[in-house]
């Protein structure tokens, strides 16, 4: 999936594990945009409020956020899960 995110919106996708202080600095250097998260019984959803101790993230700009990268991945997501996006994570089961 990272590469098809490189190909279709030139953005490179770096997986590796944040410590919230990393978090906190990137809200405040104005380098973090977007917050997502998922889960198997929970698709991705946008996150808009991340609380830490005495630090209050609040992301976008309320309801009217754009969130265009975390739609992006959501739909693209989507579309594997249901079929419409042909996926190695997916197997068609003939019955």
């Amino acid at each position: 999936m990272k590469d098809q995110i490189f190909k279709e919106r030139g953005i490179t996708v770096i997986e590796k594990n944040l410590s919230i202080h990393e978090v906190i600095n990137a809200y405040h250097e104005d380098r973090l945009l977007e917050m997502f998260g998922g889960s198997t019984s929970n698709f991705i959803q946008p996150i808009r409020l991340l609380a830490y101790k005495d630090e209050s993230l609040e992301m976008g700009e309320g309801l009217h956020s754009k969130l265009l990268f975390t739609r992006y991945v959501r739909d693209l997501l989507y579309s594997i899960k249901s079929g419409s996006n042909k996926h190695p994570w997916i197997t068609d089961l003939k019955m």
